[in-house]
């Protein structure tokens, strides 16, 4: 499989005062792609359908290895590498060009609503063959 590619800049309102991305936003930034992800594959996040299927993180993890300036041009690269039953983990890149600013991983769990609770479900098989 290719990675989603999911490209930005970095903004003004992002970055600390001396013009670096604040290390938080890169959380920001691979949800953002992971739901165009989902969303190019057919299954965008619609939180008023009934049967919304919803994707809450179990982990998250980042290396930081460049400071990413105001500005910046980049492109995330994301990849489904594991599904499990009822998970999904993804790994991911951040980066332009050569220069590699972050990378790590991200597993999230397929549900839906149950009362006012979440229960995990099953990943769509059609979500599965991507």
């Amino acid at each position: 499989m290719m990675p989603f590619v999911y490209a930005r800049q970095a903004q003004f309102a992002e970055c600390d005062p001396a013009g670096i991305l604040h290390f938080s936003r890169v959380a920001c930034w691979v949800e953002e792609a992971e739901h165009a992800c989902l969303a190019a594959a057919g299954f965008p996040l619609n939180l008023q359908a009934e049967d919304a299927l919803l994707w809450p993180r179990v982990s998250f993890e980042v290396e930081y290895l460049a400071p990413i300036p105001l500005h910046q041009e980049f492109e995330l690269r994301l990849l489904a590498v594991k599904p499990g039953k009822s998970s999904l983990t993804w790994t991911w890149e951040l980066g332009a060009g050569e220069q590699l600013f972050a990378r790590g991983s991200l597993k999230t769990v397929c549900c839906r609503r149950e009362g006012e609770g979440l229960r995990p479900q099953a990943l769509p098989d059609a979500l599965r063959e991507l």
